[in-house]
């Protein structure tokens, strides 16, 4: 039973909901665990996060529900993430369907977008066919996340339980325009589910010594592969978010000195701030207000170093953050042999989904974004086609 002293005060508004990129129905969730009713209480998580697991571990919870509630202005925040925890480890996920009702639903990529919508959709009797190109569910999580921020187990047991609820996956199926146009026909709805994949690298990924920061955690977590970094003597990661941190993180772990430039302050960083505190616990030298302005190269074309300048923060720009401006003359030199770019990731699409009437989810459709989010409009967007369907 989860401890009883729940801090709660079950706010007539609770902004906690507001903060939750899911849309958990955390008032009410927590209402019913204080009220001794617990399976209840799972239930309704699972209604609209059929992945408590994922959320309650890798969620920024500082940023969403824990630094919206109410409780967190004068002392300390409820710990959701925690309730959301112990829910998921206690009551197992609902796996009752619906009768087939004889619509066949394609979803081309197994992370987390394309996986709440199979959910969804196969309890309401649709039979769902999963094409995903890696040899394993999970997206980003099987092959951008570290295993020591998430084990790689659990992915084993949600495939478990999507195919006892009929969902069928085609593991190392890369879905080609070509292998699209022999399949379609035999499915009512198509989704697009394959995430964005493409790094803003800014074009320097043509030099030696560069590597986009999601090839260096595919290299590192997909395929355990570290032998091509491990010589390097000095490595820089460039970027803010929770890729940066990952990156910059893995290589400390396999040795390297590791210094990450971000052109804002901390302040502005968008990886959480748990990520934060641990590249710097892990040995991470941190250059803020600097910016890469241009890479040295040594005469057989690897990468020496940069030219790095330092920045000032100005106002708000339209993402709302505070905008940068480079200092005149404080340009100066940093030698390193690594860079990663971790500068976010674009939506390729690998064919025109206007061609096959297919319905864009999670970050393919709206850009890099949390994992909360891809479930939210995974779940969103089943219930758009089973209300069309009624």
């Amino acid at each position: 039973m989860f401890p009883n002293n729940i801090s709660c005060i079950s706010c007539k508004v609770p902004l906690c909901e507001t903060g939750c990129p899911c849309g958990n129905h955390i008032r009410d969730i927590i209402a019913l665990v204080k009220q001794g009713k617990e399976e209840e209480a799972a239930s309704l998580l699972y209604s609209t996060n059929p992945f408590p697991e994922w959320t309650s571990l890798l969620c920024d919870h500082n940023r969403n529900c824990r630094g919206h509630c109410v409780l967190g202005r004068r002392g300390s925040p409820f710990d959701f993430p925690k309730l959301e925890a112990y829910l998921a480890s206690s009551f197992h996920r609902p796996l009752e369907c619906k009768p087939l009702n004889g619509n066949k639903v394609l979803i081309i990529g197994a992370g987390p977008a394309g996986l709440s919508a199979s959910y969804f959709l196969a309890k309401e009797g649709y039979e769902v066919h999963v094409y995903e190109k890696e040899d394993s569910i999970g997206g980003v999580l099987y092959t951008g996340i570290p295993a020591f921020r998430y084990g790689k187990e659990p992915l084993k047991n949600i495939q478990k339980d999507l195919e006892k609820m009929g969902v069928h996956f085609y593991l190392n199926e890369n879905v080609t325009e070509d292998k699209l146009s022999e399949i379609c026909r035999d499915f009512e709805k198509i989704i697009l589910a394959v995430g964005a994949e493409k790094e803003n690298t800014l074009g320097y990924d043509s030099h030696r010594g560069v590597v986009g920061g999601l090839t260096l955690l595919y290299d590192l977590v997909k395929k355990q592969n570290s032998k091509p970094y491990e010589n390097a003597k000095k490595a820089v990661v460039w970027g803010g978010g929770n890729v940066a941190m990952d990156c910059a993180r893995s290589l400390r772990k396999i040795g390297l000195g590791v210094t990450l430039v971000y052109r804002r302050g901390e302040e502005q960083m968008p990886a959480s701030k748990d990520e934060i505190e641990c590249c710097k616990e892990e040995g991470v030298r941190f250059c803020l207000l600097n910016n890469i302005k241009s890479l040295q190269l040594d005469e057989e074309g690897r990468l020496a170093g940069a030219t790095l300048v330092r920045m000032e923060l100005g106002e708000p720009d339209e993402s709302g953050r505070a905008s940068f401006h480079e200092i005149e003359g404080s340009e100066y030199q940093e030698m390193f042999d690594l860079l990663v770019p971790a500068l976010g990731e674009k939506v390729a699409l690998p064919f025109e989904a206007d061609r096959f009437n297919a319905l864009l989810i999670g970050d393919c459709r709206y850009g890099a974004n949390n994992i909360a989010a891809a479930i939210k409009d995974g779940r969103e967007t089943a219930f758009g086609i089973i209300n069309k369907d009624q």
